[in-house]
């Protein structure tokens, strides 16, 4: 398996499950979380946790896309993954999308997984990018989100129509932040690993990507960049 196939694989899961999914999901809520890799979609996830754990209770049942049928969803099953599915978004009751300037998201998947920092990983974060819009119910940006989180708890609350006072965004936000698993949490399924942080900073690809490929993604994503707001150079 290429790192990039880490990053991006399609389907998420094997063609003939969907029907069986989806007939098991007949009557109940689907939420899909996710985004850009390294783009706080762990984050997002555990905010719409904290969020349908008010509505559901222990009717709600969470995992990984690609567990899917290892667990019995409840009332609402809240699915993880950084794969847009369009089977499953079109069926999902609300997607969730995380996205961050790609060069910096590149970079951070790179100290981790050792992704290839080329323009081929890029057009594959934009493809991306572009499926996941398609079928968003709300869209976080990173940095946006990193300048204050309690603000986007609130967005995401209302984007899954729910009300949450100052302070319950506050304490929705401690709830999600990222706190080093023990090695037992990893094993129970913690969505948070111990090596999730690299500590990369916004902008620091100037300083390590040779300057073809900073060209190079300028030319074919500019119109992207500056859309979103992320400087060309």
């Amino acid at each position: 398996m290429t790192h990039l196939r880490r990053y991006f694989r399609r389907p998420s899961l094997l063609l003939w499950r969907y029907p069986l999914l989806l007939l098991r999901l007949r009557g109940r809520e689907l939420v899909v979380a996710g985004g850009m890799p390294r783009s706080g979609s762990t984050w997002l996830y555990t905010v719409a946790l904290e969020l349908l754990r008010r509505r559901h209770g222990d009717d709600l049942s969470t995992t990984w896309v690609g567990r899917a049928f290892e667990v019995s969803p409840g009332k609402c099953l809240l699915l993880k993954t950084h794969e847009a599915d369009p089977i499953l978004d079109r069926r999902a009751d609300r997607v969730l999308y995380s996205f961050r300037d790609p060069r910096d998201a590149m970079l951070s998947g790179a100290r981790i997984f050792d992704v290839p920092m080329t323009i081929e990983t890029c057009r594959g974060m934009i493809a991306e990018d572009r499926q996941w819009r398609r079928h968003a119910s709300h869209v976080t940006r990173y940095e946006t989100m990193l300048a204050d989180p309690p603000a986007e708890v609130r967005r995401i609350a209302a984007a899954m129509d729910e009300e949450v006072t100052a302070a319950e965004a506050d304490a929705i936000h401690e709830a999600a932040s990222f706190r080093k698993p023990r090695r037992e949490q990893e094993r129970e399924g913690s969505l948070y690993h111990r090596e999730h942080r690299t500590g990369t900073r916004k902008g620091e690809w100037r300083d390590v990507f040779p300057r073809e490929l900073q060209q190079a993604i300028s030319r074919e994503f500019g119109g992207w960049l500056e859309e979103n707001g992320y400087p060309e150079r």
